[in-house]
């Protein structure tokens, strides 16, 4: 049986200080760390289990975490994954990367992409990784080469010592004060527009439908879906 990608213990409850929310973002978020416990629940099957679509599960989540990273301020979100989901840091960095390079690649080289073995896929999509080596590593994987961990660090070394166009990967430096500060200022902004956006597409809702329909809307729709099937249309990829 393979190793659990995320232990979440069911029924576990919640350390994270949500006090300091506003009522409304206090349940959506507590609304989503429950569809996540289930989601990391399944992928944890889907892993035991050898099921072919793990990553595109793996990478779903990852959509969902980047959200929330970006709806609580600086320092607050490994703290929630942990509280929540009892998600380590590297986990939780791992779903996100790789969100984002499956979401950042065309449609077919996405289905190839999100075949490969976790730890493998997790490598190639670490933020560390120069973008040329990262596209180097994608155009084999597409032509059916095979690829692993070992490799991709061996392909990094290759780069980094005979590329004068790629310096050595350096420790991110620690964030100073005023780089803080000005990432919360942009977290703040961000959120801003979200609830703009959401009042918006609350008011679009309310002329849009019956209130009886709108109800049962309302309670019944997964909404994270609906914004899933959203996205599809908008960036052409179909029903």
């Amino acid at each position: 049986m393979s190793k659990s990608l995320s232990a979440v213990t069911p029924g576990r409850q919640s350390g994270f200080d949500y006090t300091r929310l506003p009522a409304v973002d206090r349940a959506q978020l507590q609304e989503r760390a429950a569809t996540l416990r289930s989601q990391l629940t399944a992928l944890d099957h889907d892993v035991n289990n050898a099921k072919r679509h793990v990553m595109r599960r793996a990478s779903e989540i990852g959509v969902q975490l980047l959200a929330i990273k970006a709806s609580l301020t600086h320092g607050e979100f490994l703290p929630w994954c942990r509280a929540e989901l009892e998600l380590q840091p590297r986990t939780a960095q791992n779903f996100m990367a790789a969100a984002r390079l499956l979401n950042g690649l065309p449609q077919g080289e996405c289905e190839i992409v999100s075949l490969l073995p976790p730890s493998t896929l997790y490598a190639l999509a670490a933020p560390a990784i120069p973008e040329q080596v990262r596209e180097r590593l994608i155009a084999d994987v597409v032509a059916g080469k095979p690829i692993t961990p070992k490799s991709i660090r061996s392909e990094i070394r290759r780069e980094t010592r005979f590329s004068s166009n790629v310096g050595r990967l350096q420790p991110r430096p620690k964030q100073s004060k005023s780089r803080i500060a000005r990432e919360n200022a942009r977290q703040a902004e961000q959120r801003e527009r979200r609830r703009r956006a959401t009042d918006k597409l609350a008011e679009l809702l309310l002329v849009a439908l019956p209130e009886t329909e709108l109800r049962d809307v309302f309670h019944e729709a997964d909404w994270f879906q609906a914004g899933l099937i959203v996205r599809r249309r908008l960036c052409g990829e179909g029903a």
